[in-house]
């Protein structure tokens, strides 16, 4: 199975921390030309996605991962369907579901947080509270959204480890907005910032506040990738518009993809 991820720079090659245990063809759409598409206007990044999910099915992709935001919006207006893994979709579902009062909050870059109010308000409209929902005395309905921009995030990591000392400091001083204002839920809307899971789970209380960690987007892409029924050997090919100085900076990232050097990358540069 041909599976395509569309990414401008590093930030949905994360995924690979479970993506690398599936056995299955994965052709990457590398756009360092326009990176970072976060930080563009929403409708000129998503233009952007498309491009890259057009060029992916050319490449006979017969399944493709773009990033959060844009997922729920192109899915929420019925493009891409059966092509698109509703990968987040699916994620957030599941955050929505176990939210403890129904205060949301969604944590991006510029571009994704532009639109992230409406589309996943629109997208939570169509769910069912559970029981336990309709039974909570002051469960917020209409959903409660909070936003704010991390711009940090994504750049830390292009540099440092999501665990020394001053990358959790930031992180902890983002966290604590939202920790005072007694948000119960916390929804990255960037797959690159479940490098940080282990700091943002400790720093959350539990009875408090919902964070739910990557296993949770591992389960949910396993039982996707079951259905489909449909297995071929593990490769990695990556069709790039621009040099891929980001991703050569980051080793750990690159033995991750290749299985710990048991594979060769294959490179493809975009005329």
């Amino acid at each position: 199975m041909r599976i395509g991820i569309v990414t401008s720079g590093n930030e949905n090659l994360y995924l690979f921390s479970f993506l690398s245990k599936i056995d299955a063809s994965f052709v990457i759409y590398y756009d360092g030309q326009h990176w970072p598409y976060d930080d563009k206007w929403f409708s000129a990044a998503q233009s952007l996605v498309e491009k890259g999910i057009s060029y992916l099915t050319a490449q006979w992709c017969d399944a493709i991962i773009v990033s959060p935001v844009y997922e729920l919006s192109l899915l929420a207006q019925k493009k891409y369907e059966g092509l698109l893994i509703p990968l987040f979709s699916r994620y957030f579902t599941f955050c929505l579901s176990h939210s403890l009062v129904g205060k949301i909050w969604l944590a991006g870059d510029f571009s994704s947080i532009e639109q992230a109010q409406e589309i996943c308000a629109t997208f939570a409209s169509w769910l069912t509270l559970t029981d336990k929902q309709k039974n909570t005395k002051h469960f917020q309905q209409p959903w409660s959204w909070w936003t704010r921009e991390m711009p940090l995030w994504n750049y830390l990591l292009r540099r440092l480890s999501p665990r020394q000392y001053m990358v959790n400091k930031i992180i902890k001083t983002d966290l604590s907005y939202f920790k005072d204002a007694n948000i119960d839920t916390f929804v990255p809307l960037q797959y690159s910032y479940f490098s940080y899971q282990r700091t943002i789970a400790q720093y959350f209380s539990r009875k408090k506040h919902k964070f739910h960690t990557s296993d949770i987007l591992q389960t949910m892409f396993i039982d996707w990738f079951a259905a489909q029924q449909q297995t071929s050997s593990y490769s990695v090919a990556i069709h790039a518009t621009w040099w891929l100085h980001m991703l050569h900076q980051q080793k750990s990232l690159l033995r991750l993809m290749q299985r710990g050097k048991n594979i060769e990358i294959s490179y493809t540069h975009i005329t």
